[in-house]
């Protein structure tokens, strides 16, 4: 299991280990089949150490709802670009100590992910504490080519000034959003000039940028005009 606080892998509680029976218990929860598979960090641990490709961390389809916190496996820069990550990679590389993410939930990487209550189709996570110059790249899948729009579920917070996020497709902006100054969660169409646009049956690759500090992410809804 992931330890939420230090991004390490634990095993679950087997009491005292200096006890036969806390021995025993250890031994059979580090056992492979008893252990939660975390595709993230096997993939960490293997493929991305030599690779600049991204892998797709769930399928996402359109139209549908994506997920923020379900962006492509891969390295710091490469998948995703965390300031607060990248400073502590570059700039703190001795400080083990040092969290890289603030809230530390769901993922094994630098993406600030918080839990939530959100009533609203969703998984309890969202990607927060975002900051102007951050990214994450999404792989899609449309079912069907035709005219899309898209939605967010965003919220901001009171300590911040109004945020914005925009969304690319294939290199180009399809949609932008502005969060409110509150913490309270909203469903929010694009804002001007961006309007539905075309997307072809297959795979595309998506971007969600973040133009301007406070905006917290729960998900985006592909809406199929057609």
């Amino acid at each position: 299991m992931l330890d939420n606080n230090n991004q390490q892998l634990i095993a679950a509680p087997y009491g005292d280990i200096l006890t036969a029976s806390g021995h025993k218990a250890l031994l059979n929860n580090i056992l492979f089949d008893n252990c939660s598979k975390r595709k993230d960090v096997l993939d960490a641990l293997t493929r991305q150490a030599n690779s600049k490709l991204t892998m797709p961390y769930t399928k996402l389809r359109v139209p549908g709802i994506i997920q923020a916190v379900d962006y492509d496996m891969g390295r710091e820069g490469i998948a995703y670009h965390d300031l607060r990550s990248e400073r502590l990679q570059i700039d703190e590389p001795r400080d083990w100590n040092a969290s890289k993410t603030r809230g530390g939930y769901y993922r094994n990487d630098g993406v600030d992910i918080e839990t939530n209550s959100d009533e609203h189709p969703a998984n309890g996570y969202n990607v927060g504490f975002m900051d102007a110059g951050e990214w994450m790249k999404y792989t899609v899948w449309v079912n069907k080519s035709g005219i899309y729009q898209v939605k967010a579920r965003i919220s901001g917070s009171k300590d911040f000034a109004i945020g914005k996020l925009s969304v690319e497709v294939d290199n180009h902006t399809v949609a932008s959003f502005n969060n409110v100054a509150s913490d309270k969660w909203i469903s929010s169409g694009t804002i001007a000039p961006y309007k539905p646009f075309y997307m072809s049956k297959g795979a595309h690759q998506m971007m969600i940028k973040v133009e301007a500090k406070g905006c917290r992410l729960n998900w985006l809804e592909f809406i199929s005009e057609d």
